[in-house]
């Protein structure tokens, strides 16, 4: 793999951000146009050897970090798949006028409301729970994200399952959102270039 000086600069580049017409221009390329840049980037990154040691870098990060796929997956996992009701619950019990407690008599408020009850017309006195995260489960403790003060109370935070979820069926091709091809040569070119032009929309 004999790169030159500016692939060798753009392949290390790359893997800053993985934003290949920036990595072309911090390498010491230089383009009249974006576009150009693009096309050009492009063009560097289906050339086999500059995808090698791109590759080759990769790995070793991943290694180096202990970030695997299995790992992420297992992750996003363990977020899709939580049950919330392990981090709060909302619990309804009666109310004070609930079951005619007479006088003298002790009040359970841990039993259901009466649905006769005439004070709170069956609905209850309703309060959030929140569970000690220090007895989760391990996905319950992948779906947390902490907590926050409100001048309501305390707000638990989590990870988005919905996103969690997406990013998993994605993975295992169960969303058919696109038509997959193989391209080369100058379809693949022109595939890259407009992979570039989105991400600069967004």
């Amino acid at each position: 793999m004999a790169l030159t000086p500016k692939q060798e600069a753009f392949a290390r580049e790359y893997l800053v951000d993985l934003n290949a017409s920036a990595a072309y221009r911090r390498a010491g390329y230089t383009a009249k146009t974006e576009h150009v840049s693009a096309v050009e980037s492009s063009k560097l990154l289906t050339n086999p050897d500059v995808q090698a040691v791109i590759q080759e870098a990769m790995d070793k990060r991943a290694k180096a970090t202990g970030i695997t796929a299995e790992r992420v997956l297992t992750r996003l996992a363990a977020i899709a798949f939580a049950d919330p009701r392990e981090l709060t619950e909302y619990h309804v019990t009666c109310c004070g006028s609930c079951w005619g407690v007479e006088e003298g008599e002790e009040y359970d408020a841990a039993k259901a409301p009466d649905p006769d009850c005439k004070h709170c017309l069956g609905r209850g006195v309703g309060e959030p729970v929140l569970r000690d995260t220090r007895t989760l489960s391990p996905a319950a403790a992948g779906l947390f994200a902490g907590v926050k003060k409100t001048k309501d109370g305390t707000q638990v935070l989590t990870h988005d399952p919905l996103k969690a979820l997406e990013l998993l069926g994605r993975h295992l091709k169960l969303f058919v959102d696109k038509i997959e091809i193989e391209a080369t040569g100058e379809l693949a070119v022109r595939l890259a270039q407009a992979q570039e032009r989105l991400k600069g929309k967004t």
